[in-house]
């Protein structure tokens, strides 16, 4: 639910922004596989799908969203365009759990990225 919001309020909403996403899959519920996975419920061409068997990026990146515990799933963090990575991740813009749960939070906090700020 949360990626198909992202697909469709986000970036179709923004066709024309200079917008990266990121979507990192792993199998959390029964069910979950990569041979079923359907990478491409996000398909805009600004979107990167991810599978990630270990869950490192829930583990290196999980900790800094509020209010999940881990594992982290249907999770956003949002980072600047200015934001630069080092030896570890840079500190997110916002962040929240889940994904459309946390919608009109996620669509407040990009909006001035989506307009060249922070």
């Amino acid at each position: 639910m949360g990626a198909s919001w992202v697909q469709q309020e986000i970036l179709e909403e923004h066709p024309a922004s200079d917008l990266r996403v990121y979507v990192v899959w792993f199998n959390m519920l029964e069910g979950d596989s990569r041979e079923g996975w359907d990478g491409y419920v996000i398909s805009d061409p600004r979107a990167t799908n991810l599978w990630d068997e270990d869950r490192l990026v829930s583990r290196t990146l999980g900790p800094s969203v509020e209010g999940a515990s881990p594992p982290v799933w249907d999770a956003y963090l949002l980072y600047s365009p200015r934001s630069t990575w080092g030896v570890g991740p840079p500190r997110p813009v916002s962040t929240g759990f889940t994904v459309y749960g946390e919608r009109g939070r996620l669509q407040e906090d990009i909006s001035p990225l989506l307009k060249g700020g922070r």
